[in-house]
């Protein structure tokens, strides 16, 4: 696919953002896919977040450390402890403590600075 791309080399490339509005795919090296924050909306909780918080980001991703702050009642930003590779918009948060789940939403964007 890098040949359609106009990109060539020996190096692997992974997509970093992808602007469907202004046509714009960025690529960039495996390091460059990972990150600490996203916005997610959609937001269904079982219970509400307390204590240590813990989340996955795709099926079959491990739950990782996080904390919660609300951006407004419909979105949150979920800071990670460590980057977490390729949060990708669309795909389903789950929020977990310990063996317990307290509810999810729809990753929206990820990389949120700030």
């Amino acid at each position: 696919q890098r040949q359609r791309l106009g990109l060539g080399g020996p190096r692997s490339y992974y997509v970093v953002e992808l602007n469907s509005k202004d046509n714009i795919l960025v690529v960039g090296d495996d390091k460059d896919s990972y990150q600490k924050s996203l916005i997610a909306t959609g937001l269904n909780w079982i219970k509400k977040p307390t204590g240590n918080i813990k989340a996955t980001i795709r099926y079959g991703h491990p739950a990782n450390d996080c904390t919660i702050s609300y951006v407004n009642k419909d979105e949150i930003k979920v800071t990670f402890k460590k980057p977490q590779r390729a949060i990708t918009p669309g795909q389903s948060i789950v929020f977990y403590s310990g063996d317990e789940v307290l509810g999810g939403g729809v990753i929206e964007e990820s990389g949120i600075i700030g």
